[in-house]
């Protein structure tokens, strides 16, 4: 244990917290118009819509490792939500019936980069890590038949999400920014590419798509404290 610390207290390292705003949505959809059925039944639009959150926030950990270059961990938390909406029947005969979800979830990512820092200068990459927690969908079925005096309509929680492919993505990133230090703290703003590899979140429908937005780019601005480094 001595030993432990005194071989930390001779390394430079640094902790705090890291947090932004993406520039593009974390995923890609596509969907139609407001879309009229039979016997009066409306759906909003068609296909799936983005609605999420665009904040990222978490702790940060580097890790001084030789000459400038210092292995980054992060731990990046964001919200991630769509709704979906679709016909499922639309004729005279069998009636109209109309579904409409939405689904919320967390998402953390989890990227491990090696970087480098020249004077206030700072360039970066390495692999991305995620995984998806705590998703609810949220359905609403609107149904009308021929001989019905008005439509039926029934809520509820669903026990899955349809489009959720797996929990665990997988993803390459790269970052460049600048760094400076003022009195006990670092501030070290930066943009930063994900390119996504291996997606959570891909399901299509009549009307649209969605999935996991492949390129992905956001403003990261860190503050952090600790030993050593300029």
């Amino acid at each position: 244990m001595v030993c432990l610390i005194l071989l930390l207290a001779s390394w430079q390292w640094e902790v705090g917290v890291r947090g932004g705003l993406p520039l593009t949505h974390s995923l890609a959809t596509e969907s139609g118009p407001a879309t009229s059925l039979v016997y009066g039944v409306q759906i909003p639009f068609t296909g799936f819509q983005s609605a999420e959150r665009r904040y990222t926030v978490g702790p940060t950990v580097g890790l001084g490792l030789w000459r400038g270059f210092q292995l980054q961990v992060d731990a990046l938390y964001s919200r991630l939500g769509y709704e979906s909406a679709l016909a499922i029947i639309n004729t005279p005969s069998s009636g109209a019936w109309a579904m409409e979800t939405w689904v919320r979830a967390g998402q953390w990512r989890f990227p491990v980069q090696v970087r480098y820092r020249w004077h206030h200068l700072i360039v970066g990459g390495g692999m991305a890590l995620s995984r998806i927690v705590d998703e609810t969908e949220r359905y609403r079925s609107t149904r009308r038949g021929l001989f019905d005096r008005q439509a039926y309509v029934g809520e509820g929680v669903s026990e899955s999400v349809g489009q959720l492919e797996r929990r665990n993505g997988l993803g390459v990133v790269a970052g460049a920014g600048t760094s400076w230090r003022k009195g006990w703290f670092r501030f070290s703003p930066e943009l930063r590419y994900t390119r996504v590899t291996r997606r959570t979140i891909d399901g299509a429908g009549p009307g649209g798509f969605i999935r996991n937005n492949a390129n992905q780019f956001e403003i990261l601005v860190a503050i952090t404290a600790g030993r050593g480094g300029r």
